[in-house]
């Protein structure tokens, strides 16, 4: 399996249950509960997602090693795009995962 597409599958696995979760809870009004549980996994599967690809960058050689500054949205031109889309997107979804963990029953009620 191609680094990517381990990468989509965690994205995937990251907000797959989420998406099911706000649809059941919907439909069978339990106030919620199941999609506020499923902001835990969100953030579980996003951190490996994060840490993967803090990992691949680690193992980079020194020709293809970059100084990322996410904060600032910066990098270099050497970075490989969809690696840096990948990271973006891992911290975004862990931001999403808390929100949805500590709050997610509220839209229910």
């Amino acid at each position: 399996m191609t680094t990517f597409r381990k990468d989509w599958l965690l994205v995937i696995t990251a907000t797959g249950p989420a998406l099911l979760s706000a649809y059941f809870s919907w439909h069978l009004v339990d106030g919620g509960g199941w999609f506020q549980r499923s902001g835990s996994l969100m953030v579980l599967f996003a951190a490996w997602l994060d840490f993967r690809q803090a990992r691949l960058l680690a193992e980079a050689s020194p020709e293809q090693r970059v100084e990322l500054s996410l904060l600032m949205g910066l990098s270099r031109a050497q970075d490989d795009p969809r690696r840096v889309w990948f990271q973006r997107l891992a911290i975004w979804l862990l931001i999403t995962g808390t929100v949805i963990w500590g709050y997610g029953d509220l839209p229910f009620r």
